[in-house]
């Protein structure tokens, strides 16, 4: 299911917000697809491109209420459905519960810890963050929102420090220099 569901990501983004939309809206009138699934996931990301947002979140029900509802990416979708509607409070939860239900795709989780980061719940993002990076250790992108968290926090050090484990993580290991560097110099640590 995942593979059909980056697929219909895919169609969604190929043309016009307009045109995907209608593309969408055809391939299911005429059920013109594999899996109904993966055809509603890419109606939901075509209304999220053209701005259309409650039919969006209406679509979005109708893929919650169905087979596929169990999936990681489709509980990412559900969240950044409400995120891009602004209804920051349905999208962090969509976010908690996708991250307790999900907790190894990581995909979901750099979405949570930016929309508590987006929300001003630094502590809460702290805690994904450090959680994922002892699964994880050598994941860059949760290095860089570490740092974020950090920097939200006012702890420059740690910030500085994590910022230079994703540079080393990258193969700059200059940048990762200058970070420890900086780091020393913020006086917090």
């Amino acid at each position: 299911l995942d593979f059909q569901l980056v697929r219909a990501r895919l169609r969604a983004q190929e043309s016009s917000p307009a045109d995907a939309v209608l593309a969408a809206r055809s391939t299911l009138k005429d059920k013109r697809y594999s899996n109904e699934t993966a055809a509603r996931y890419a109606m939901v990301t075509a209304r999220l491109r053209a701005r259309q947002f409650k039919e969006a979140e209406s679509e979005l029900q109708k893929l919650l209420s169905g087979a596929g509802s169990g999936d990681p990416m489709i509980q990412q979708l559900a969240a950044n459905t409400a995120l891009a509607a602004g209804n920051q409070t349905l999208a962090l939860q969509r976010f908690q519960a996708g991250s307790s239900a999900y907790p190894g795709y990581r995909p979901l989780q750099y979405g949570y810890i930016s929309a508590l980061l987006a929300a001003g719940r630094s502590s809460e993002a702290l805690a994904v963050a450090d959680k994922q990076l002892a699964l994880y250790p050598l994941d860059r992108r949760l290095w860089r929102l570490a740092a974020q968290t950090h920097a939200q926090l006012g702890q420059h050090l740690l910030s500085h420090s994590a910022q230079a484990e994703a540079a080393a993580l990258s193969g700059d290991l200059v940048a990762a220099i200058e970070q420890l560097t900086l780091g020393i110099k913020a006086g917090d640590g």
